[in-house]
């Protein structure tokens, strides 16, 4: 393992990075790690539960993501070691100029130098800057990896949440049920407010969307999007086959309106679409 810090240290003398992300489950080795790259800010993603290991880390104020598993596949590694570093980004841990230099260290051995701006956050937040504050869309993708990532006791489900041209949205959709948004105060429906992700969340488990306005306020829940399905005659949506009418009437009310959509999968998986077509993908880990 030696000779491979030795690697990691030559390529950070190389490409410089602004910070360093491990992706490791040995306590041992992480801390070495640490010590290799006294002068880099660090965030360190394990599934290990080291809690003491865990605490040191946290009082070096080394940002600590706990992760379901970790990458061990030799073909898979880079696709999600860039679905951490994006997941980060998100969440405003790094920032969009960062240069990372990621190490994984699991049953396989690797170390990645990665632009933020090349791995496809920077290309998102141009896409939909005419159309809503990428503060607001970080607020709602925040609250997409939560249910992608814990779903409800263990189990995961699916959620659909429309952002934007509200008025719109609302002709383009009917209410299943009863709003259950109706009586509750604003303040108490800003998805900013990370107090509210958990009553946003289990609204977002009911059949339909949640509609968020240009605001940031959720306005209503288990909202049915009438898909438009000429469009899909046309073929004009973006649609993977296999993919559910949730994926569907995502794609759909993004093409008749100005909406963004955000599609979380039961398995997993985050979409947004824009203008009927897929702009983004991300499998959480």
């Amino acid at each position: 393992m030696e000779a491979f810090i030795d690697s990691c240290i030559a390529l950070k003398n190389v490409i410089k990075p602004s910070m360093l992300y491990i992706i490791c489950n040995d306590s041992i080795l992480i801390e070495q790690f640490i010590e290799a790259f006294p002068d880099l800010p660090a965030i360190v993603a394990t599934c290990g539960h080291d809690s003491q290991l865990i605490s040191k880390l946290e009082q070096k104020k080394v940002s600590v993501k706990r992760i379901v598993e970790t990458p061990t596949g030799s073909f898979d590694v880079l696709d999600q070691a860039k679905n951490l570093l994006l997941e980060a980004c998100v969440e405003g841990i790094v920032d969009i100029r960062d240069r990372m230099l990621c190490i994984l260290a699991t049953n396989i051995s690797a170390c990645i130098a990665f632009d933020v701006r090349d791995v496809g956050i920077a290309k998102l937040k141009d896409a939909v800057k005419d159309r809503i504050s990428i503060h607001l869309l970080s607020d709602v993708l925040d609250i997409a990896f939560s249910i992608a990532r814990e779903g409800k006791e263990g189990a995961h489900f699916g959620a659909l949440f429309v952002i934007g041209d509200t008025e719109n949205v609302m002709k383009k959709s009917s209410q299943m049920i009863i709003n259950p948004f109706e009586k509750h105060k604003i303040k108490d429906r800003k998805v900013s407010n990370p107090d509210n992700w958990h009553t946003i969340k289990q609204f977002a488990q009911l059949d339909g969307a949640v509609i968020i306005n240009e605001k940031g306020i959720a306005v209503a829940a288990g909202r049915y999007i009438q898909i438009n399905f000429a469009e899909i005659m046309k073929q004009s949506l973006d649609v993977d086959k296999g993919l559910g009418t949730r994926h569907l009437a995502a794609a759909s009310i993004s093409k008749d309106t100005k909406a963004i959509s955000v599609v979380v999968s039961s398995s997993s998986n985050i979409k947004i679409y824009k203008d009927g077509l897929e702009i983004f993908s991300l499998d959480t880990i």
